[in-house]
């Protein structure tokens, strides 16, 4: 089809130097005329005949060439006025209405399709609702799991997790587990919350603590500060440890004594220490039977610490004498378990371990996972 049109518009321009010049408008015609009247006379007048080679030359120059159009150099050079909207004017027209029409933007008005919102089914309040409602179901069965695991790793007075059921036993590892210390209670060990038992943060400490952990009851609207910090003792010393802060309660002063410095104690170490309780399971104060521990406990050094102080616990392998604090023994991730034997499994054993038979256990524990 593209060979056919220009084959057809070839045929269709002028082929001589008359048709050439018919096809000029009428000005341009006139003008061309004109100058050739002129030179003729200037020719007329000066009497001058041109040598052969001159005149060849200009013959040659003036003739059109061979198979193209009438035009020759010559005369486009006369034709000054020539524009190229004259050679080019069937390619061009000027601009209609409808051209400026189509430039302009569209004026579309806030009812048209183009601001129109498809429909999607369903409106978007009840999508949302029902989303909503799978939520807090989901939510509601969570809560609900935890609770029931909560009341049972209470009721078997269970302070850890990892527990490993046994036919006869129940072991649950207090340590290590395996989570950063600012994100679990300080007195069981434990990160998970549930409705009633949450964990809270002390505002000037930032020691967590379950609620059913440290006796607190309500939570209050603004606030929460554990003991010593409402007593504006913040960082006291454990009096059953060398390590400052954390989960502490106030100690039973001994009877007739006078007045004397008021003591603290973690509710972890109480739990740790024979001859230490809480009497209170509900407030979790005061701590009872620091003044009962043995002077040959308190001579104890910690191996973990290598200091002298409170009340040591010693390695429950065999004949091992190795002695170290509760919560520094914690701090080192050495191996602290609870067993809970008996019919109900309301015995229980607290079991620790120094740096050497805790590696031990752990690799025998290793290769029973690996055999089974």
């Amino acid at each position: 089809a593209l060979s056919a049109r220009a084959q057809a518009k070839q045929g269709a321009l002028p082929q001589t130097r008359a048709e050439s010049l018919r096809t000029l408008p009428d000005e341009l015609l006139a003008a061309k005329e004109e100058k050739e009247r002129r030179q003729e006379r200037d020719r007329a007048r000066s009497g001058r005949s041109r040598s052969g080679g001159a005149a060849a030359a200009k013959a040659k120059k003036d003739a059109p060439p061979p198979g193209g159009l009438g035009w020759t150099a010559t005369a486009v050079e006369q034709l000054a006025d020539v524009t190229y909207r004259a050679y080019a004017e069937d390619f061009f027209r000027d601009l209609s209405a409808a051209d400026i029409g189509g430039l302009l933007p569209r004026n579309e008005g806030p009812d048209s399709e183009v601001f129109r919102i498809p429909p999607t089914g369903r409106g978007y309040l009840q999508r949302w609702a029902e989303e909503d409602a799978a939520e807090a179901v989901r939510l509601e069965q969570q809560r609900a799991a935890q609770a029931a695991s909560s009341r049972r790793k209470r009721a078997l007075a269970a302070m850890g997790r990892n527990a490993a059921p046994d036919a006869s036993a129940m072991v649950t590892v207090i340590s290590p587990h395996g989570e950063k210390e600012e994100e679990v209670c300080h007195v069981c060990c434990e990160g998970t919350s549930v409705d009633g038992n949450n964990i809270v943060y002390c505002e000037q400490c930032n020691v967590p603590v379950h609620q059913l952990c440290y006796g607190v009851k309500t939570l209050p609207e603004g606030p929460w500060l554990c003991t010593p910090c409402a007593e504006g003792n913040k960082g006291a010393q454990c009096a059953l440890c060398t390590v400052p802060g954390g989960a502490l309660k106030p100690v039973r002063p001994a009877t007739g004594a006078g007045a004397q410095k008021k003591q603290y104690a973690h509710l972890f170490c109480s739990q740790w220490i024979p001859e230490t309780y809480v009497q209170d399971t509900e407030a979790m104060s005061p701590i009872e039977g620091v003044l009962a521990i043995s002077k040959a406990r308190q001579g104890l050094v910690c191996g973990v610490c290598n200091m002298r102080g409170g009340a040591c616990i010693q390695c429950a392998c065999g004949q091992c004498v190795a002695a170290f604090h509760p919560t520094c023994a914690r701090s080192a991730q050495l191996r602290m378990e609870i067993i809970s034997k008996g019919a109900n499994l309301d015995q229980l054993e607290l079991k620790a371990y120094c740096a050497r038979h805790t590696k031990l256990k752990g690799d025998a524990e290793e290769g029973t996972a690996t055999a089974a």
